[in-house]
């Protein structure tokens, strides 16, 4: 998932597109002439064009869907004596401003999109009522269960509208998407990065850690005997392992120097989440009780009964203790900058060169990298670095390496104990156009169908290595299970052990009239020494501190709340 192109096209253009619909489409990516990517029209068989926003998930994924589909209705009778199925994939990486105009009138029928919004194109009725569609059981796949049944009510709610109190389904989710730390399994035991049982009772920071896989600690779950043990369970033991790292010739971390302020704000939301747990939630649904926020001096703010947050003044959420901790935990990292690779900050760095980076170190002569801030489409993105580094020293492939998402930390003691609580972040949608020809829809609902059936799913998360954003399961004695590399399976145990997933969706009035407000880093703007910074880790790079940045975070978002989002 580029995010060049997510960030700093989005934002440059997305706040003036609020009655548009924004959608990558320019010019196509560059890949090998693979027959999926240069196939010809057959006339003899009933095409379905599909639109694939081909970055981090890219279209392996997709390839097997077309080629399953099409054997499965080989002997589909489309119009005029047509026979057979082509799907033909348009896969593109680059958004441009044309909207719902143009997927109207365009060639493409169905799209799978991220960072998109549903109000405003279904305000320009650019979306098809998939409703029948997915509110018929999924028989023909020998399933009971209908795609609306794999959804959350906070996704049904969003990707529907509401006519004569029946709800009307005109979008889906897609993949999801989180943000955070992954980490080399195989470096820690190799080094000895897990904390011991007993590392509390430690002095030396040498005794703190241990490559014995039985004598770790609880981890942030706070429970023995699951994935985390060992892992850092506070912010404090998360520094301890990075100085220990350091000492032990490692380099703690390597990030995109091009676009740090994108990936580094990407850790500091999944930091903020998963302390506010679920009232993270009130930064998008602008209605309930906020029960942790606080004064610039970390004093409780509001009432004992808490805040209650309405639309008039969500600002007041600026002041979640989250922020304040996660802005704590963010300033750390760095300020300490023989933690980190080099580039950290040079503009040159890609997210792929950090990537190929990170695969390569330890096994090119450099020293190890034991982390890298990235999100969970990392490894597909990374599919030719994991290749390329294979090839060149022999470092194995995807199947034979094992990294991990780490757990995030938690600020104390006391929030020490459950999973962690994610932060959807791509906003990924699937859908398609309202001008689909009469003829079409038939087999473009089957398409639909098929997409979302629990094998389809299943084996999204084998290609990907990541996550489909609906309920379905994996059995750990199924080909699919044994199939998904050791990053795969760390991250479905994660999401399914989590405390709760957010999504940044809402059907509250100011939300849906300003979206890309509540998705970018303009929800994180700060205003210090008479500059504007987008993105708090611009901030912090610069030179301001934490708690100024929270403090400035607070004025801000107050006196800007109605004026910003409606630009």
């Amino acid at each position: 998932m580029s995010k060049a192109n997510k960030k700093s096209k989005v934002t440059a253009f997305m706040l003036s597109m609020l009655l548009l619909f924004s959608i990558a489409f320019a010019t196509g990516c560059s890949h090998d002439n693979d027959d999926p990517f240069s196939e010809k029209i057959d006339p003899a068989k009933t095409q379905i064009y599909v639109y694939n926003f081909y970055a981090g998930f890219r279209a392996d994924w997709l390839i097997s869907i077309k080629r399953q589909f099409e054997e499965l209705y080989a002997d589909y009778e489309g119009v005029n004596g047509k026979k057979g199925v082509q799907i033909l994939m348009d896969n593109r990486k680059e958004y441009f401003t044309d909207g719902a105009i143009t997927i109207k009138s365009g060639t493409n029928e169905v799209y799978f999109t991220e960072y998109m919004y549903f109000h405003a194109p279904y305000a320009a009725d650019a979306f098809y009522d998939m409703t029948d569609w997915l509110d018929t059981p999924l028989t023909e796949f020998g399933e009971n269960r209908t795609v609306t049944d794999k959804m959350t009510e906070e996704q049904k709610k969003y990707f529907s509208v509401d006519k004569d109190g029946t709800a009307h389904y005109y979008a889906l989710p897609h993949y999801s998407s989180y943000e955070g730390i992954i980490y080399n399994k195989d470096l820690w035991k190799e080094k000895g990065f897990y904390f011991c049982k007993d590392y509390r009772s430690q002095v030396s920071i040498y005794d703190k850690f241990t490559s014995d896989m039985t004598n770790r600690s609880a981890g942030p779950d706070g429970e023995s005997g699951t994935d985390d043990d060992g892992l850092p369970a506070t912010y404090q033991d998360f520094y301890d392992l990075c100085r220990y790292i350091k000492q032990k010739g490692v380099v703690p971390f390597i990030w995109s120097g091009l676009q740090y302020k994108n990936y580094i704000s990407g850790l500091l939301k999944a930091l903020i989440t998963d302390h506010e747990g679920s009232e993270m939630r009130l930064n998008f649904s602008l209605n309930g009780t906020a029960t942790r926020l606080i004064n610039s001096d970390g004093s409780r703010y509001g009432d004992a009964n808490g805040t209650e947050i309405t639309e008039s003044n969500a600002y007041e959420l600026a002041r979640q203790e989250g922020r304040l901790k996660a802005l704590e935990f963010v300033e750390t990292i760095l300020d300490n900058t023989d933690w980190q690779s080099a580039g950290a900050y040079d503009g040159v760095l890609s997210h792929t060169d950090a990537q190929a980076k990170y695969l390569a170190s330890g096994k090119d002569g450099s020293n190890y990298i034991a982390m890298l801030i990235d999100g969970s489409w990392w490894e597909g993105e990374a599919t030719d670095a994991f290749n390329d580094t294979n090839r060149r020293y022999g470092a194995g492939d995807k199947n034979e390496r094992s990294f991990g998402f780490m757990p995030m930390p938690k600020a104390t003691d006391k929030e020490i104990g459950g999973g962690q609580t994610f932060l959807d972040t791509a906003q990924g949608m699937t859908f398609v156009k309202s001008t689909l020809a009469e003829e079409k829809k038939d087999i473009v609902g089957k398409f639909i169908r098929f997409v979302h059936s629990d094998k389809m799913l299943r084996e999204f998360t084998q290609i990907t290595s990541a996550l489909k954003a609906f309920d379905y399961d994996i059995d750990e004695d199924s080909d699919t299970w044994v199939n998904m590399t050791a990053f795969a399976k760390d991250l479905w145990a994660q999401s399914k052990n989590a405390e709760d997933i957010i999504y940044p969706i809402s059907d509250a009035r100011l939300f849906a009239n300003n979206q890309a407000f509540f998705e970018s880093g303009r929800y994180y703007r700060c205003n210090l020494g008479g500059h504007i910074y987008e993105y708090a880790p611009e901030a912090l790079h610069a030179g301001f501190t934490a708690q100024q940045v929270f403090d400035s975070m607070i004025a801000y978002q107050k006196n800007t709340w109605y004026a910003e989002m409606k630009k």
